[in-house]
């Protein structure tokens, strides 16, 4: 069964292609818990192509995770304490982008060098 995230994979299945579309020659790595079934509502509509540009990488060691997050080209921030602790300490904050959280949490306040997500729809 799908796990509960913060963000639901009709959002994941909307952005990630626009995303991919802005940046066309780079490949994706997506973070997260659970398996790649969890995600076949997102991956059912794309080409091969676009499949084969992303690498999920599921449950893997927090350290490695963290250190992937401050070290990518670009960061595509979720709306967890994990990934905001990591944008903040991201080596370019202005390929930082932000994901909009649930107002009145930290994980809401975003700095003004980072983009926003929406800039992708």
């Amino acid at each position: 069964s799908q796990r509960l995230r913060m963000s639901s994979n009709e959002y994941y299945a909307r952005m990630i292609p626009n995303i991919m579309k802005a940046f066309p020659r780079e490949s994706i790595r997506i973070h997260t818990q659970g398996c790649i079934k969890d995600f076949e509502s997102v991956t059912s509509k794309w080409s091969k192509e676009m499949k084969d540009s992303v690498d999920w990488v599921f449950d893997c060691d927090v350290r490695l995770a963290f250190h992937d997050f401050i070290s990518c080209k670009r960061l595509f921030q979720a709306r967890s304490c994990l990934s905001y602790s990591a944008a903040l300490l991201h080596h370019n904050p202005t390929e930082v982008y932000f994901q909009n959280g649930p107002t009145g949490i930290h994980t809401s306040i975003e700095k003004k060098q980072w983009k926003n997500w929406n800039i992708f729809r």
